[in-house]
């Protein structure tokens, strides 16, 4: 029954896999790095408030060099995203990479698979959600080997226990 279960499903993953591997994207890698680099920028200064408390009132405090790195990352990336923006206008080559579709879904669905151990960690803890994640990892890559699962599981246990018990590290 749950073999059945699991062929369906690696059917569909390749129907699905050969449909992604057919679609082309075109990426202007330089114009994108830039803004993605500015929109974290900007996102860690606006939560460095509640993040970063300030414990003395001298000008140079807790926030000063987190909020100067910050700065730093914006200033580039507006001058990169001017020069692509130049390069662009005045008709000179512009770095395209062109990658398939499969690719970057790929990529998203191991992002969300990040995305969902960071937040089942603080609700169910370190060993739990790691073991979650790496038996996620494993499925994602199509791991056969029953082994392996019990390895990774094992691992994640060992990872817990040695972090709280001999290095006296308390995991969430």
């Amino acid at each position: 029954m749950a073999r059945e279960f699991f062929q369906r499903i690696d059917s569909w993953l390749d129907a699905t896999g050969e449909k992604l591997e057919k679609k082309k994207i075109r990426l202007y890698v330089d114009i994108i790095t830039p803004i993605i680099f500015i929109i974290f920028a900007v996102a860690v200064l606006l939560a460095m408030p509640s993040q970063i408390a300030l414990l003395s009132s001298s000008s140079i405090n807790e926030r000063s060099f987190p909020t100067l790195l910050m700065f730093l990352i914006i200033i580039c990336g507006v001058v990169l995203l001017g020069k692509e923006i130049f390069n662009i206008v005045a008709k000179k080559k512009v770095n395209i990479v062109e990658t398939t579709a499969l690719v970057e879904v790929k990529a998203l669905i191991i992002l969300g698979i990040l995305v969902l151990y960071w937040l089942l960690m603080g609700l169910i803890g370190f060993i739990i959600s790691s073991i979650l994640l790496g038996l996620a990892m494993l499925m994602f890559f199509r791991v056969k080997k029953p082994s392996y699962y019990i390895i990774v599981s094992v691992v994640a246990v060992l990872i817990g226990v040695f972090f709280r018990y001999v290095l006296n590290v308390r995991l969430p």
